[in-house]
């Protein structure tokens, strides 16, 4: 709403600027033509500041503000269906993956964890899932590392047919129920957590966000240490 305002009174200004060019250049013949020609070039000269400023308040003000406001929107929503958050103590849960091995938080106790939530049909899981398939091909290997992909209210046939037409290797597994999925969070995918060796969620993220995949990264890289 204030861009919308400040955009109408730039264009306002514009064209009162040009009215008085022309006005300046019609009536120089007429009476009062000096008066009428040094208002018209006055403003010509006053309009690009006006207008320059009026960009700076636009770009260094008002536009980090209203950054700064859906951020806070956003997390505060997110916080509002989050059952668990950084810090705390990581839900124990069993499940068993597509291909019939089983998953046990408490069973991982003393590795590094990375659980992803999603959803065939979500947009933003579609685009998070190439980088999760990117960390599991780097750190597969290890032998403190886990990784499994849930998908939310699929099914193991749906879950797996994804997998493999998607070209994906880490392992997933399905929550038709949303058994597992209501022990972190009421709703909101993608939904990534880290569980530390000592079963502390030391990284959470909801959507689809680079930025957040860059700390995903170094999350990991602090926690495993160099291979």
């Amino acid at each position: 709403m204030v861009l919308r305002v400040l955009a109408i009174v730039g264009l306002a200004s514009l064209l009162i600027g040009l009215g008085y060019l022309v006005m300046g250049f019609l009536g120089w013949r007429g009476p009062h033509r000096r008066a009428r020609f040094m208002r018209a070039i006055g403003f010509a000269c006053v309009y690009p500041l006006v207008f320059l400023i009026q960009q700076t308040l636009i770009h260094r003000v008002m536009l980090p503000a209203m950054a700064r406001e859906r951020q806070q929107s956003r997390q505060k929503r997110v916080d509002e269906v989050a059952f668990v958050k950084r810090g705390d103590k990581a839900p124990s849960f069993k499940i068993r993956d597509v291909d019939g091995n089983q998953f046990s938080t408490d069973e991982l106790r003393g590795k590094v964890v990375l659980v992803n939530f999603f959803a065939t049909w979500c947009g933003p899981c579609l685009k998070e899932l190439p980088h999760i398939q990117a960390i599991w091909q780097e750190h597969k290997n290890r032998d403190d590392f886990a990784l499994l992909v849930i998908g939310r209210e699929e099914s193991d046939a749906t879950a797996q047919g994804f997998r493999t037409t998607s070209g994906f290797s880490f392992p997933v597994a399905a929550d038709p129920d949303r058994s597992v999925y209501s022990l972190f969070a009421k709703e909101l995918i993608p939904r990534t957590f880290v569980i530390a060796k000592d079963g502390t969620v030391s990284f959470s993220s909801t959507g689809f966000v680079e930025e957040d995949i860059a700390a995903l990264r170094t999350e990991l890289t602090t926690r495993l240490g160099a291979d």
